[in-house]
Formats: C-alpha cells, structure tokens, sequence
C-alpha cells in the first residue's frame, strides 16, 4: 500500500514510539497499486482507509513521470467535522501553475473510525488539532524526487 503519502496534522513523537497516542495523522496516498485514498491513524501504527478508488486505470502508479498532488485538510461546521481533499496534475508538469483536478474529497463527520489503541480518545475521533507535523513518504522505492514542495498553513478565518 505504500507510494507518495503526506501525513498532516500529527504530533512530534507519535511516529518515533515515544508516545504513540500522538500520531493521529490524515494521510493522502498515492498507492503503487495505482489507487488513491485518504487513510486516518490515531494511534501509531494501526489505521483504516475512509475511501480509495483507482486511478490511472486500474494501472499502477506510473513512475518516471512528474505528477503533481496537493493536499487540503480544513476543519469546517464550527470545528466539528475536518474536509480533505486530493487534486492532481497529470499533465502540466506544473507548467503555468498547473492543471489541477480534484480526485478525492472526504469529510470526517466522527462515523470514521480508526484504531485508538489505549489512548485517550475514542476510535471516531476526528482530528480538528493539529499535532504540528506534516511529512512526505515513499514505501518501497529506491528513488524519489520532489520539485517545487511547500506545506502552508492558512488561516481561512472561519
């Protein structure tokens, strides 16, 4: 399942075994198998998918080819509920800023449920904090590059 993944809104020591009640992370993958989906863990390293589709066909991810992903996660409905959306750009090599195409949306309304181990929180909890960490991984690779990477936070004012 592995491939490009993002990870937002997780703690500093939820990945590291410190302290594995603070990895509750959304994650976008871009899986090798060539489908695209939105996963949620709270705690580290038990998760579940929300929803994935295949992309590209119903063919892997393709390699040797810029593609370009941006990944939004927002807290909408007064903070009660969290939105995440995928788009792509397949086809610009994000020439002129690109040409994006949303693929995937999600809202975590607290009927998703994950693993919550012995944390304090229960399994639909929805991630509205965030733990101050984004990352970029690739699974089972050998080389990857990146182009033009930048993670925001935006104050959309509610």
């Amino acid at each position: 399942d592995g491939g490009c993944i993002i990870g937002a809104r997780s703690g500093p020591n939820g990945h590291t075994g410190i302290d594995h009640c603070t990895a509750t992370t959304y994650y976008a993958r871009l899986r090798h198998d060539g489908k695209i989906d939105f996963e949620k863990e709270l705690a580290h390293s038990a998760s579940t998918v929300g929803i994935s589709q295949s992309y590209w066909d119903g063919n892997p991810l393709p390699s040797n080819q810029w593609i370009g992903m941006k990944y939004c996660v927002y807290n909408i409905n007064n903070d009660t509920h969290v939105k995440l959306e995928m788009y792509l750009d397949t086809t610009s090599n994000g020439s002129g800023g690109g040409t994006w195409e949303k693929v995937l949306e999600l809202v975590d309304d607290g009927n998703w449920s994950a693993p919550a181990d012995s944390c304090s929180f229960p399994n639909t909890h929805i991630i509205t904090g965030g733990g101050g960490v984004v990352f970029i991984r690739n699974t089972n690779i050998t080389e990857a590059r990146y182009k033009w990477f930048t993670v925001r936070e935006i104050d959309a004012g509610n």
